[in-house]
């Protein structure tokens, strides 16, 4: 009678471990998994041939917050960012020598370079979820949008 109750017991044990998982898996694959480090995220880009996706933006700034909460939450960007790019989030401040040097002056700015290192796109602004997911899309020869448009 005993070994019944623990193999029971057992059974609802592997049962609720495995209801779980996909739970965990799930929020695992919405958040992206942003870099700090831009000498490290350049040559991850390089490692992995992938783009090197920039956001610059400042926390005080109303139009940051919003593409944080929304824009990146979103599963299916969040999804292309992880699996096509190599994301890097600059802060004004802490990067402040970085993000003069890239020239930006106002804040959300999405940059994109080749692994190269080549300049192939910079978005000034808040981009809704629907118009985020557009620009990284891979097209039928399999290269996000903008990724032609600085050849």
């Amino acid at each position: 009678m005993k070994f019944r109750n623990c193999e029971k017991r057992l059974v609802m044990l592997v049962v609720l471990s495995a209801c779980l998982l996909p739970a965990e898996g799930f929020a695992q694959d919405r958040a992206i998994q942003w870099r700090d480090d831009p000498q490290a995220a350049q040559w991850d880009s390089r490692r992995f041939d992938r783009l090197l996706l920039f956001l610059v933006g400042a926390d005080f700034w109303g139009y940051c917050r919003k593409l944080e909460h929304i824009t990146w939450q979103d599963a299916t960007v969040a999804r292309a960012v992880n699996d096509g790019y190599i994301p890097l989030k600059l802060d004004h401040k802490r990067h402040a020598a970085l993000v003069q040097q890239l020239g930006v002056r106002s804040f959300p700015t999405v940059i994109v370079f080749s692994p190269a290192g080549e300049l192939i796109a910079a978005e000034k602004g808040y981009r809704s979820p629907a118009r985020m997911k557009a620009m990284l899309a891979p097209n039928h020869a399999g290269e996000a949008p903008w990724s032609m448009a600085g050849r």
